[in-house]
């Protein structure tokens, strides 16, 4: 049952469901409903919104879809004024209810957009934060049933991670490169210091430059320091190594560790954890974890490996470990890694708000 953010147009989605943001009288609009209607045939659709008449603020309603989808399901969001007018609680209520209908009608995939958002007026990272808790909640609490859940948006600007993650993405990237020159060059980088500490954004780096946001561990975490140059002892030594016959092939094979899917198994039963809870924390299939469990050879993508390890809790090191055992490791020249390692860094295991952050710098998601 897991939810996936999306750019895209909505009417573009297939899906067994598609949510229109709807007005109360359940007409026809502009905007998302609009383009709704008119996808899926205004006369019809008209007809069928007609045949129900009304809508309360917070609730939904469900129709055919016609040309756009199995059927449509019109959810009635709340006018923004100032907040305190139960907007929040009318917003949470509005995706509850249509969740509700397409459980009700055994349906396996909807897509949503961001409801009231638009000519309704509602702050659009508000929007999005009810829709995400809203969506999660819902799935969180189902049993049996297994729905996958889009939340479509037109462009990414309605996303924003935290602000502090520009700043550590750009210094990420200054460690890499300045990594990569001072193993190639013996001379100091033209305009650039590497300390124990971690240069400060913005400016020029400097001996005493520090982060001077809480996040300093992190960068410290990640400070360049110099390899020491081998001697020529020492890498007569590795060129030796390098000529050794390689051992046995049967004593290699036997001494294989344990697969990606035995150490998750193992560490679930360690931690006395349930399946659903760790699946469900990742983002993932309840039928795409049954094959982990009943087949522990089963080789993961990267993405459901990593959200099974965050969903772990695991301390990054451990992470590591349990990627290294599916072949995978979180790398500090892919920017999707360093997202990732930046907010386990903060404790952060909320594979949403993780998500949220891939979302905005279009890079791939955990789960699935």
């Amino acid at each position: 049952m897991p939810f996936q953010i999306v750019q895209d147009n909505i009417i573009n989605m297939k899906t067994d469901a598609i949510v229109n943001a709807a007005n109360s009288d359940l007409l026809k609009g502009g905007g998302v409903c609009g383009a709704i209607f008119e996808a899926a045939g205004a006369n019809r659709m008209e007809a069928a919104c007609q045949a129900i008449g009304h809508c309360d603020t917070g609730s939904a309603v469900i129709t055919p879809g016609f040309r756009l989808s199995p059927y449509v399901i019109h959810a009635v969001g709340p006018i923004w004024y100032d907040g305190s007018h139960h907007e929040a609680e009318l917003l949470h209520s509005a995706y509850t209810r249509a969740l509700e209908l397409a459980t009700e009608h055994h349906l396996q995939s909807i897509a949503f957009p961001l409801i009231s958002s638009g000519v309704y007026g509602y702050p659009r990272s508000q929007a999005l934060d009810i829709a995400v808790r809203a969506i999660r909640g819902y799935l969180d609490q189902l049993e049996e049933e297994d729905l996958l859940v889009y939340l479509v948006l037109y462009d990414r600007s309605a996303v924003a991670p935290d602000p502090r993650l520009d700043e550590y993405l750009r210094w990420r990237t200054l460690v890499l490169e300045s990594n990569i020159l001072s193993e190639n060059y013996s001379a100091p980088l033209s305009g650039m210091h590497v300390a124990d500490e971690s240069p400060a954004f913005g400016a020029a780096p400097a001996a005493s430059a520090k982060p001077s946001d809480e996040s300093s561990s992190i960068f410290r975490r990640h400070t360049v320091k110099k390899k020491k140059p081998k001697t020529d002892a020492d890498a007569d030594s590795i060129m030796y190594a390098a000529q050794e016959p390689a051992a046995n092939l049967d004593q290699l094979l036997a001494k294989t560790d344990e697969s990606f899917g035995q150490a998750l198994l193992r560490l679930i039963d360690e931690r006395g954890l349930k399946d659903s809870d760790v699946y469900r924390k990742a983002n993932i299939d309840r039928k795409l974890f049954s094959k982990i469990r009943s087949n522990p050879l089963y080789h993961p993508k990267k993405t459901t490996a990593v959200a099974l390890a965050v969903a772990l809790e695991l301390p990054l090191p451990e992470i590591q470990s349990l990627l290294k055992k599916a072949g995978f490791t979180l790398s500090p020249s892919s920017k999707a890694d360093i997202i990732i390692e930046y907010y386990l860094d903060l404790h952060c295991y909320n594979i949403d708000t993780i998500n949220e952050a891939l979302f905005h710098y279009d890079q791939p998601l955990l789960g699935f």
